[in-house]
């Protein structure tokens, strides 16, 4: 059989997928998977897969393919990290931060590079369920996303990054002016990019777990609103 489009795989996976028949969409996506050549084809499908974990709170199935997925598009991470690998990878980006204003980061080029583009774009959507099962490939992923962005530049999820990287900065290392800087930085870069879609999930994060720290409580409730009536517009 000849494999399956781009466009075939997220067709016949969303109507899996919409109309729950987790099976099947599960099923075509290892077909794509198994017999896909290009990386970027397979990362369509891993996507797919993922989103159906997700629903059925299959929580490190999700967190299986998402490695397996960006390993495929050239990025490889430990598959059970340690608190050492935690300790090393936040260390590693607070090094690769060191030459920047947290505000300049906000001018890096845009990301080309379409693999890293698909690797971010895994990353973005398994970092999610980590926060659930492993703290320790929640920061994994987040360090990575930063650190791919320095390299390789301003992608969508850099945003998502950069935000659950303030969570980090915030919460257990309580560097809470730096954590503060970097929500803001998120947010700036959802306006620059004009992402939409990305723009409830990256507010509700920030004001959340991170202004809190520096302003009043009571400036969050606007905002939050206004994420809430942005994210019911869009389904």
């Amino acid at each position: 059989e000849c494999l399956p489009s781009r466009g075939t795989c997220g067709c016949v996976n969303d109507a899996a997928c919409a109309s729950q028949q987790f099976a099947a969409a599960l099923e075509h996506g290892q077909i794509v998977i198994s017999r896909a050549e290009d990386p970027l084809v397979a990362a369509q499908a891993y996507w797919r897969m993922i989103e159906v974990h997700i629903a059925q709170h299959a929580n490190l199935d999700a967190i299986r393919l998402g490695l397996e997925g960006m390993s495929r598009l050239g990025i490889e991470l430990p598959a059970d990290p340690t608190d050492a690998d935690s300790g090393a990878a936040l260390q590693a980006t607070a090094e690769a931060l060191r030459p920047y204003d947290v505000a300049a980061l906000l001018d890096l080029p845009l990301m080309t590079d379409p693999r890293t583009l698909g690797a971010m774009r895994l990353a973005m959507l398994v970092v999610v369920p980590c926060a659930f099962v492993s703290g320790n490939q929640f920061v994994s992923l987040t360090t990575t996303m930063v650190r791919q962005t320095l390299t390789h530049g301003l992608a969508p999820a850099s945003a998502f990054g950069f935000v659950l990287y303030s969570n980090i900065l915030c919460g257990p290392l309580k560097q809470h002016p730096l954590g503060y800087r970097f929500g803001r930085l998120a947010l700036d870069l959802v306006e620059k990019l004009d992402l939409p879609d990305l723009s409830p999930m990256v507010t509700l994060s920030f004001e959340t777990s991170v202004r809190h720290w520096v302003d009043h409580l009571g400036a969050s409730l606007a905002p939050l609103l206004e994420a809430y009536r942005l994210a019911i517009s869009q389904a």
